[in-house]
């Protein structure tokens, strides 16, 4: 830490809180329990069920029979409880499994002194010091950046990336600049000092929660289904009941023992159209629903849908005022009892308008949204023991429909964790540790030449402390029954130089007891390693000293070597090592610089969960396009996409696309495209939640699953969001189903 580095005042900390806000993130808006319970009756044949019972309660008032009403009421309650209970229950669970701690505590300099403070404390201007395994608590430009490495995959789908304040070292395709560092994110190697530049809601972790918390307001494909046989519902039992009415009616004034005079029946026609302006709020809807039923595309004005009953109960009045004045126009006298029918009359026609009610009534079924719900119910019971945590039941049906599911990389298709994929040393024969020295100092060179640890605290699911590609050297060992820790507690060390992105090795001067010599070991990239060599090491006893020629073939072979792990996207490390004098006076920068003898090389990778393949194959056999959206480079994602068997060899550029180049696409470039393309690479948050509207107007039913705050926004606006079990807070709140196993097998079973 550089000592001008003075950090705010207490003073400044308050006006800066005031100023940019506080480093909290504002919670998604809970919904009342009563809105959530009333938000379960904009069901389209609830609707229907609740227009019944209005006109079955005035066959009830009639009749003095309300058993039917009842029993329509009862129906409507059952089926919108259950279905309210079941998601409060689910929500419950998912509440405990995605609490978040704003309390962490951060080390901060104010004042000039270092102190720590809880990260919902953090303001703009502060300097943060953070160390390997710690979580950034905001985004902030660097001031120091010492072998600096952090894990953006939960932010851009990258599980290491590099970070510098040095302008040269910049990686000019990173998704973030290189000297920035952002809320969410973790440091897995070296240490720095940041200035805090966003807090809170304008971080980018921010701004994703919040574009993720947006209501997409996309229709199931459930909810389209019941909708359209609730307009058939409708337009049907209305058509029927005013069509009976009108028959009644007509048979009644020509074939009745009843004979109606003039001035009788322009009245009642008066009576009847006004009391039909009046229902104008429930037939008017169901017309245009009619309309749309036979391919009229005629919309329902909106304001329609906004007005209430008093206006229309006016307009009723005013009609009737209105037509009253053309009857006296016509010499007809409404207030005449000659003009009035008889109240006989007025029961038969009272009988008509019930019987038609009767028959729109009984054309509602009103058992169908029990059923519905009863079946989605049970199935998240069935879909919570197979992992698959339902937040919003409609997710069950949806699931079963999904015909695109966009998938991000790290976490889901892969294990989110670095190990040893592939080896190359000189002497162990098939690659497997043998009882001689040159295989003790390859143990010595991976131990000790390291800064990671083991955490074995659960033995069956240890974890990765520190750099995750020198952990994957140790998890390699662990794998091959030796213990990294005895090692390196055995050896003593005499000097060391970490691992940076501006010399890419780390190299360590220790006395060996395997040779009981001194011996200065280099690990790094291996570019850069083979360029201080001088000769390869086959073994100890027969030391090839080669000349340059040798060497250089040596060289090829090692670069082929390297290319083809290369190819398979996977990160390769380069060993070395030197004997030498322990009266040697040269610093360990200067020993490096040559007269290494190269001893191997190793490919690390973040492997295919072994369930993946299979888990893809079951959703393709089932007619379900897979899609992978990443933040990784367009050779990795491409990798894993044949790994995973959605890459053919007869697949093109057409099928994959960075980020950059899709935003640069028009909506209607893209819609060509989006169907055609099989890997997204490169991808922010904005470009996978427009891929997923794209492939819904398309016609798509879109299934997203993700683990990252960068997955959120997409995992919202799909018709299903499916999020890990151990993703970020902001990706599970903005999904419909929680995948409690981290398992993309459970997405096939959730077809199912």
């Amino acid at each position: 830490m550089k000592s001008n580095f003075k950090g705010l005042t207490d003073n400044e900390v308050q006006i800066n809180r005031q100023r940019y806000g506080s480093n909290i993130l504002t919670p998604p808006k809970k919904e009342s329990v009563w809105k959530l319970f009333f938000e379960k009756f904009n069901d389209p044949i609830i609707r229907i069920l609740l227009v019944a019972v209005f006109f079955s309660l005035i066959v009830s008032f009639v009749h003095q029979d309300f058993v039917e009403t009842l029993g329509i009421i009862f129906a409507i309650l059952l089926a919108t409880g259950v279905g309210f209970w079941f998601e409060q229950d689910a929500n419950k669970k998912f509440d405990l499994l995605n609490q978040v701690n704003d309390d962490t505590a951060v080390k901060v300099i104010r004042n000039g002194n270092i102190c720590e403070v809880a990260k919902k404390e953090i303001v703009v201007g502060d300097i943060v010091l953070l160390e390997t395994g710690e979580e950034i608590p905001a985004d902030g430009k660097l001031l120091e950046a010492i072998s600096l490495q952090v894990n953006e995959s939960s932010l851009t789908g990258e599980p290491v990336i590099s970070k510098t304040i040095i302008e040269a070292d910049f990686d000019d395709y990173a998704t973030y600049p290189s000297n920035r560092i952002y809320r969410g994110t973790t440091v897995v190697d070296g240490h720095c000092t940041m200035e805090v530049t966003e807090v809170g809601d304008v971080t980018e972790f921010g701004k994703v929660a919040r574009e993720s918390a947006m209501k997409p307001g996309e229709e199931t494909p459930l909810n389209k289904q019941l909708d359209t046989l609730a307009k058939v519902i409708s337009v049907v039992g209305f058509s029927l009941g005013i069509l009976t009415f009108f028959t009644l009616f007509v048979k009644d004034i020509f074939l009745g023992g009843y004979k109606y005079t003039f001035s009788q029946l322009m009245l009642l026609g008066s009576v009847l159209f006004a009391f039909g302006i009046f229902l104008s709020k429930i037939w008017l809807p169901i017309f245009f629903d009619g309309l749309k039923l036979i391919k009229k595309n005629i919309r329902q004005p909106g304001w329609i849908g906004r007005s209430r009953w008093i206006l229309w109960f006016g307009l009723a009045v005013l009609s009737f005022v209105i037509l009253c004045g053309v009857c006296y126009t016509m010499e007809i006298k409404p207030l005449e009892p000659s003009s009035w029918i008889s109240i006989e009359t007025a029961g038969r026609i009272l009988e008509y308008f019930m019987v038609a009610v009767t028959l729109i009534v009984v054309s509602v079924p009103e058992g169908l949204p029990m059923s519905v719900t009863l079946s989605l119910a049970l199935s998240m019971r069935r879909m919570l023991k197979t992992n698959n945590l339902v937040r919003k039941m409609h997710a069950c049906e949806t699931m079963g429909a999904a015909t695109v599911i966009c998938t991000d990389k790290t976490g889901t298709l892969t294990q989110n964790r670095m190990q040893v994929s592939g080896t190359n040393f000189s002497v162990p024969e098939h690659q497997v540790f043998q009882d001689n020295d040159f295989s003790r100092l390859i143990v010595e060179n991976i131990s000790a030449n390291s800064t990671a640890y083991l955490d074995f605290t659960d033995p069956n699911k240890p974890k990765a402390l520190g750099n995750p590609t020198e952990a994957a050297l140790l998890f390699w060992l662990n794998k091959n029954k030796i213990n990294y820790l005895d090692v390196r507690n055995g050896i003593q060390v005499i000097e060391q130089l970490t691992f940076s992105t501006e010399r890419k090795y780390m190299a360590t001067i220790m006395d060996s007891p395997v040779l009981n010599k001194r011996i200065l070991y280099v690990k790094g990239a291996p570019e850069i390693v083979l360029d201080l060599c001088e000769n390869e090491r086959t073994d100890l006893v027969s030391v090839r000293e080669n000349a340059d020629s040798d060497f250089a073939s040596v060289r090829e072979t090692i670069d082929a070597q390297l290319f083809e792990y290369q190819k398979q996207a996977m990160r390769t490390l380069g060993f070395a090592y030197k004997e030498l004098e322990k009266t040697e006076s040269r610093g360990i920068k200067e020993l490096v610089e040559s007269g290494l003898s190269f001893m191997g090389i190793v490919a690390i990778s973040d492997p295919v969960r072994e369930d993946v393949p299979d888990a893809v194959a079951r959703c393709i056999h089932a007619g379900i396009d897979v899609k992978i959206v990443t933040g990784d480079t367009p050779g990795t994602a491409k990798e894993i996409g044949r790994q995973i068997g959605i890459w053919m060899e007869s697949d093109t550029d057409f099928n994959i696309i960075t980020g950059v180049e899709f935003e640069a696409l028009s909506d209607s470039e893209a819609l060509e495209r989006v169907q055609k393309l099989k890997i997204m690479c490169r991808a922010r948050p904005t470009d996978k939640q427009r891929l997923v509207q794209l492939l819904q107007q398309c016609g798509e039913i879109v299934a997203v699953t993700g683990d990252g705050t960068n997955d959120a926004p997409a995992l919202n606006f799909a018709q299903v969001g499916l999020s890990m079990g151990s993703g970020t807070s902001v990706a599970k709140e903005a999904s419909d189903i929680t995948l409690l196993d981290d398992s993309f097998n459970s997405i096939a079973t959730a077809v199912m």
